[in-house]
């Protein structure tokens, strides 16, 4: 008997059929270009903005974050219009890599965090990569801003730690 690891559900295939889809509470769909970095200024607000939006969603209900899809549409009703070329050797994403940027990045600690680099058919040296955020349990969780985010309708919610929660 054989027992498929939870990671081989998520293939190229699968990503694929999210084209057309519309964001929700537990899905968002984000270009690989979200963790790159030509300018090497622009890393410590993008690993950041990396780290609010799982925040985000863990605060709310869980879900997914795929990194490697393009959206198109309106900004509250985005949806997935392609897969994107992903990561490759020479970029610095990795399922590794991210794991460590949200433990650094989010208190505290989604230990539950997963990642899954979804390697390409046409290229085995490039992959998208899906982010598998748990809800959040006890605390609320918040970034080295000090604010407690909410995901609604694919945008943050802002509260201060002191306030409103």
């Amino acid at each position: 008997m054989s027992i498929d690891h939870p990671h081989a559900a998520w293939t190229e295939e699968r990503l694929g059929s999210y084209i057309g889809e519309t964001e929700t509470l537990t899905l968002e769909f984000k270009s690989s270009k979200a963790l790159k970095w030509p300018d090497p200024s622009q890393r410590k607000r993008q690993i950041l903005d990396a780290a609010k939006d799982v925040a985000a969603m863990a605060n709310e209900q869980g879900g997914v974050i795929v990194y490697g899809i393009e959206e198109s549409g309106a900004k509250t009703r985005r949806q997935a219009s392609s897969l994107d070329d992903g990561f490759g050797p020479d970029d610095t994403a990795s399922r590794e890599w991210f794991l460590q940027v949200a433990r650094d990045n989010i208190q505290p600690p989604l230990t539950e965090l997963d990642a899954v680099q979804v390697r390409q058919e046409s290229d085995p040296q490039r992959f998208w990569l899906v982010v598998l955020v748990p809800q959040a349990t006890g605390r609320a969780r918040q970034t080295g801003d000090l604010l407690f985010l909410a995901a609604r309708r694919a945008r943050h919610s802002r509260h201060d730690s002191a306030g409103d929660r």
